[in-house]
């Protein structure tokens, strides 16, 4: 157990660190593309739901540490973009457990969070058993525990051996583009 609550750790602390888009001009550009596969029903809700990501990590100004992002537009793509992605759905969650672009509140989080897991989304079951394990508006944190190994198992079901070799490529399918989260999976990977 002590080796998935380092995962736990590891993954938790990652995600408030992926690489927004470098540039201002890239950022543009990406929307603009985005923007553009609005039209098409086809593609609308996974267009919704870059456009969601591009404005939640937003891109830095150069030579400065600072992030221009706009979370109001972020959750408003990424609400639309819920019915068809389980990730946007994560968000929504995510959204309302720290209060970003909305009035935090941890018991529609879990909402959110609960419906990504059941959609088999590892990064809202890690979400959960922090909840759980903090005892934070939860009636009861005994399920940390089961959401960890549960996160971690659905992660390695679809992965092989070969997948270590390149697991950026495998992880990225996931939404975790960290290298801190990259070496968890590693070090989780079953014996």
């Amino acid at each position: 157990m002590k080796k998935e609550f380092m995962f736990l750790f590891l993954l938790s602390f990652a995600l408030q660190s992926f690489a927004q888009v470098k540039s201002e001009s890239e950022f543009n550009d990406r929307v603009n593309e985005a923007e553009k596969r609005l039209k098409d029903k086809s593609t609308a809700s996974s267009a919704h739901l870059d456009l969601g990501y591009l404005y939640y990590y937003g891109y830095s100004l150069p030579f400065t540490n600072q992030v221009i992002a706009d979370y109001e537009k972020s959750f408003k793509h990424f609400k639309k973009a819920q019915k068809d992605h389980h990730q946007a759905v994560f968000s929504m969650g995510f959204f309302y457990y720290y209060g970003y672009a909305v009035k935090k509140d941890v018991k529609k989080a879990v909402k959110y969070f609960d419906k990504a897991a059941d959609a088999n989304n590892p990064l809202a079951m890690v979400m959960l058993a922090l909840i759980y394990d903090k005892g934070e508006g939860v009636p009861n944190n005994e399920q940390a525990e089961t959401w960890v190994k549960k996160a971690i198992e659905i992660m390695h079901q679809s992965s092989t051996k070969a997948d270590l070799e390149k697991p950026e490529r495998y992880l990225s399918k996931w939404g975790i583009c960290n290298e801190l989260l990259i070496d968890a999976f590693i070090y989780s990977y079953p014996d």
